[in-house]
């Protein structure tokens, strides 16, 4: 009874009713090897990640760019990508994980996941599929 429960959560997304699955974050997610190499983007494309706002435009968002002159070793994120921060923050001793809500790039010390399967973004309610 008590295993049962636990696959069938109360709080639950609208539409969700089948049981929860143990999964590996690996099955779910490849970590990305884009960067900027080809400068598609630029300093003025810079993603910050929030613990608040989410992925935001570091300049929109910080008033400034921390960027670096070179910018293309940054990663480059897609919609519906998982990007991680290891800075520690107050509430967030871990760091933080944000879906991608902007594109753009990040600096090199984020790490940037694609899905491996069809996800939903909690933060942009929408679905999204990778291959």
């Amino acid at each position: 009874m008590k295993d049962n429960q636990a696959k069938y959560p109360q709080l639950r997304f609208k539409g969700f009713t089948d049981p929860w699955e143990k999964r590996r974050l690996g099955d779910m997610v490849l970590i990305s090897k884009d960067k900027n190499t080809d400068n598609q983007f630029g300093k003025n494309e810079v993603v910050s990640v929030s613990r608040e706002a989410g992925t935001v435009n570091q300049i929109e968002y910080q008033g400034r760019s921390f960027a670096a002159n070179d910018v293309s070793n940054y990663k480059k994120i897609k919609l519906g990508d998982l990007v991680y921060t290891k800075s520690p923050l107050k509430g967030a001793p871990y760091g933080i994980f944000q879906y991608a809500t902007i594109v753009g790039i990040v600096s090199p010390l984020y790490a940037v996941y694609h899905s491996t399967k069809k996800i939903i973004c909690a933060v942009c309610c929408s679905s999204t599929t990778r291959r």
